[in-house]
């Protein structure tokens, strides 16, 4: 499963799936496996660089903690968006009602009891 990306995006590893980068083309590897694909890969191509197997969608699967996550934020409907949501210079798009810029400390103290630690306190898996 390849997701093409117009812009600089960086390859993809299993510890950025489960920080929460690249679900959208995990849930497409899903799809495809439902639909009877065998052995699947992930990979975010960009214009310059070469394709390549990223991550396997068998290794995402493993991640526990991702799909609990996944699960606590859709029984509870709690979504909450890291980053400026409205800039008072520069491109500062329309988003539904629904999304509301969340200040990072929140987030932050949410991360923590929800997953253990800060975010980027995990090691590299290079």
């Amino acid at each position: 499963m390849v997701d093409f990306k117009t812009g600089s995006a960086k390859a993809l590893r299993t510890k950025d799936v489960a920080n929460g980068r690249g679900l959208q083309p995990v849930l497409y590897a899903m799809a495809m496996r439902k639909l009877g694909a065998g052995a699947t890969a992930i990979s975010l191509l960009t214009r310059n660089e070469p394709l390549e197997e990223q991550v396997q969608l068998d290794d995402v699967l493993q991640d526990e903690a991702l799909f609990r996550s996944l699960e606590t934020m859709h029984r509870g409907g709690i979504f909450g968006m890291k980053g400026d949501a409205e800039k008072e210079y520069g491109f500062s798009p329309v988003y539904p009602l629904a999304t509301r810029f969340v200040p990072p400390y929140i987030l932050e103290a949410k991360w923590a009891l929800v997953h253990g630690g800060m975010p980027g306190d995990e090691e590299d898996d290079a």
